[in-house]
């Protein structure tokens, strides 16, 4: 149950999609979420899901996979 009521939390959190500045740009606390939800499944479609949102906002500021420096991975159970 203490799963769920954190991914409900985790669900509402209202976070940056990125910012960019003195052309570095910086993308930071990306959740496996589509359409405001945080998606279904286990570790690897979740893990998937918060790649693929990093993918789109370097795609959507006009950056590539070829730009990154430095990307990190935080996963577990936040309750």
């Amino acid at each position: 149950m203490a799963w769920k009521v954190a991914r409900d939390r985790v669900a509402r959190i209202c976070r940056s999609r990125g910012a960019e500045a003195d052309g570095w740009l910086f993308v930071s606390g990306q959740t496996p979420m589509e359409n405001g939800e945080v998606i279904n499944g286990g570790i690897a479609e979740q893990s998937h899901k918060a790649i693929q949102n990093v993918l789109a906002i370097l795609k959507e500021a006009g950056y590539g996979t070829e730009h990154l420096v430095r990307c990190g991975c935080v996963a577990g159970r936040f309750a």
